[in-house]
C-alpha cells in the first residue's frame, strides 16, 4: 500500500515515514537504510526552513538512528500541534489550584493508557499507592476495562486507590482534563507521551489542567512540549552534556530512573531458582552457551546484528537466541544471517510467553545481549530479575541509554561497553574457555554477581524509588511556587521560567 502510494507520489513523506517504520518491524535493512536516507533528508530540509515536519511521527523518530536534536524539534512540532487543538476548545486556561488538599497533601495524578496487562503497569502497579503520606496518589486511565490480557493488572490497581481511580476513556482528551481540573490535582504525570493513546494524552496535557505537569516513562526521551515543566530521569540516561536535549526541566533521581515491581509479585520471586531444563523448549540446543536478546526485532539494527555474527563466528558453540517479536521478521533476520555465512541453527527463535513463564525461560540464558539503537527496558529489568547477566551499550538519546541505567543501579558497571568494539571485546572475554558443558568461569562468576545485586542493589527496591520520587515531586512543587511568586513581584522580568531538582540517595 504505502509502495503504491509512493509510486504516484514520491514526496508522499507520511507513507515514506510509515513504510519505513514497517520495514524496520520486519528487519528488512536494506530497503529500510535506502528509504531511511531519503526521510532524513526531507526532515532536514523541513527542520532547516523552520518547518514543523509532521510526517515523521515522534515515536517513529525516536527509534531511527536520527540526530538527537531533530527528534526534539519533531516532539515540539506535534506539541504545538496539540496547543493549537486545545485552544480550539478553550482558548482561556483551566483554573488550577496552588492550596494544598486536606494534611497538607499534593494531589498526584497518573495519566496513562496502559492500565492493565501492560509493561507499563507490570512496572508500576504499586507506585500509585506507595506514596508517602505527603502525597495522594490518583490514576486517570485513558484505556476501558476490555483490554486483551489478564485483568487482574487493572482491577489491582483501582481496589488499591478506590475514588481515586478514574476512568476517561470515554470521554475525549479535552475533556478528560476537566475531569482531572475537577478533582484539584497539584502535579499530573503522562506515562503516555506520543506513544499509543498519546493523541488524547495531549490533548490532556495541552489543556494545563494542573499547576505542575511532568512526563515520565511512556515516551522515552523530551516531549518538546511547553506545557510540561518537568521529566524525570537520572544521571546516565541524561547527563549534564546531554541538558540541550530536552525542553523541560529535570527531576534528576537518584539510582535508575526507571522504576520496576517485581519485588511485590509473590508469583515472580523464586524465577532464578527454577531448575527448568532447556528440554522443556525445542528451540534450545541441548549444550552450548545461550546468548538472548529478548527484545522486539525492531530494535536490532545492521551494526549490531555484524557483531552478533562475529561473535558466534568466533565462538562456535555458541547460540544467539531471539523471540518470533513478530513472527513476520524471522525470515528476513535468517536471511542476512545466511548472507553473513552463519548457519541456520547458530540462532535460535522462541515465542512471547505469559509474564511468570517468560522470566522462568529467561533465567535459562547465560549472557543477554542489548541493542544499542533501542536499549531494552522492562526486557533488561526483567533479565536481571532472572539472574541473567547482560551487555550493553549507548548512544547519545535517551532510548540508547537506559539499560545502562539499569546495569548501574544495580551495582555492575562492568556490564556497560563505551562503545560496540568495547561491547563485541567483552562478550569474548566472558566466552573465552567455554565450552559445550556450558557457560566459561569468568561468565559463570558474572551470573553469581548478578544474582546478589538482585537482593542487595537498589534496582528493585520499589518503595525506595518511590520516596526518591515524592522527594522529587514536593521539591519541583515548591520550585515551581518560587517561579510564580517572582512572576508576580518586582523581578518578574529576570524570574526563571522552572529549576531543574536533583535529589540526593537517601540510603
Amino acid at each position: 500500500m504505502y509502495k503504491k502510494a509512493l509510486a504516484i507520489r514520491p514526496e508522499y513523506y507520511e507513507a515514506l515515514n510509515d513504510l519505513i517504520h514497517a520495514l524496520q518491524h520486519t528487519c528488512a535493512w536494506d530497503e529500510w537504510e535506502r528509504r531511511l536516507k531519503v526521510l532524513s533528508g526531507a526532515l532536514s530540509q523541513e527542520l532547516a526552513t523552520g518547518g514543523q515536519p509532521l510526517f515523521v511521527k515522534p515515536f517513529h523518530a525516536l527509534v531511527y538512528p536520527l540526530n538527537v536534536q531533530h527528534m526534539l524539534l519533531v516532539a515540539q512540532s506535534y506539541a504545538a500541534r496539540a496547543t493549537r487543538l486545545v485552544r480550539s476548545f478553550h482558548p482561556t486556561p483551566l483554573p488550577t489550584v496552588s492550596a494544598l488538599a486536606s494534611k497538607n497533601r499534593l494531589r498526584v495524578g497518573w495519566v496513562s493508557s496502559n492500565i492493565g496487562d501492560h509493561s507499563l503497569s507490570h512496572l508500576m502497579k504499586s507506585v500509585f499507592s506507595m506514596h508517602g503520606k505527603n502525597i495522594e496518589g490518583w490514576v486517570f486511565a485513558l484505556n476501558g476495562e476490555h483490554d486483551p490480557g489478564d485483568p487482574a493488572y487493572r482491577q489491582q490497581i483501582k481496589t488499591a486507590l478506590g475514588t481515586k481511580f478514574v476512568d476517561i476513556s470515554r470521554v475525549s482528551g479535552v475533556q478528560g482534563a476537566h475531569i482531572v481540573n475537577r478533582n484539584k490535582i497539584h502535579v499530573l504525570i503522562d506515562l503516555v507521551g506520543y506513544t499509543g493513546g498519546g493523541e488524547r494524552a495531549n490533548e490532556v496535557f495541552a489543556s494545563r489542567p494542573a499547576r505542575l505537569q511532568t512526563s515520565y516513562m511512556g515516551f522515552c526521551a523530551s516531549t518538546g512540549a511547553p506545557y510540561m515543566q518537568h521529566m524525570v530521569v537520572d544521571r546516565v540516561v541524561a547527563p549534564p552534556e546531554y541538558r540541550s536535549h530536552f525542553s523541560e526541566h529535570l527531576m534528576v533521581v537518584p539510582n535508575s530512573y526507571f522504576v520496576n515491581d517485581h519485588r511485590q509479585q509473590p508469583a515472580w520471586q523464586d524465577v532464578n531458582s527454577k531448575q527448568l531444563a532447556r528440554a522443556s523448549y525445542k528451540e534450545l540446543p541441548a549444550k552450548g552457551t545461550l546468548l538472548a536478546c529478548f527484545n522486539q526485532l525492531y530494535k536490532i539494527d545492521p551494526p549490531i546484528f555484524k557483531v552478533w555474527v562475529g561473535i558466534l563466528d568466533k565462538f562456535p558453540t555458541a547460540f544467539l537466541w531471539l523471540l518470533k517479536f513478530p513472527s513476520v521478521a524471522v525470515p528476513q533476520i535468517r536471511k542476512e544471517a545466511e548472507k553473513q555465512g552463519l548457519a541456520e541453527d547458530r540462532i535460535r527463535f522462541g515465542t512471547t510467553l505469559p509474564k511468570k513463564e517468560y522470566l522462568e525461560r529467561g533465567a535459562l540464558a547465560d549472557l543477554f545481549l542489548d541493542t544499542p539503537l533501542v536499549n531494552a527496558h522492562t526486557s533488561a529489568t526483567d533479565i536481571l530479575w532472572a539472574g541473567v547477566p547482560m551487555i550493553t551499550t549507548g548512544k547519545e538519546s535517551m532510548i540508547s541509554r537506559v539499560a545502562a541505567s539499569l546495569c548501574l543501579a544495580a551495582g555492575r558497571s562492568e556490564m556497560v561497553a563505551v562503545n560496540l568494539a568495547e561491547y563485541a571485546a567483552v562478550v569474548g572475554q566472558l566466552l573465552q574457555g567455554a565450552g559445550n558443558g556450558g557457560p566459561s568461569p569468568r561468565l559463570q562468576r558474572l551470573k553469581r554477581l548478578t544474582r546478589h545485586s538482585k537482593e542487595h542493589s537498589p534496582l528493585f527496591d520499589t518503595r525506595l524509588w518511590t520516596e526518591h520520587l515524592d522527594v522529587s515531586i514536593r521539591l519541583a512543587w515548591e520550585s515551581q511556587l518560587e517561579v510564580d511568586r517572582r512572576k508576580k513581584g518586582q523581578d518578574k522580568g529576570r524570574a526563571p521560567s522552572g529549576y531543574h531538582v536533583i535529589v540526593r540517595p537517601r540510603r
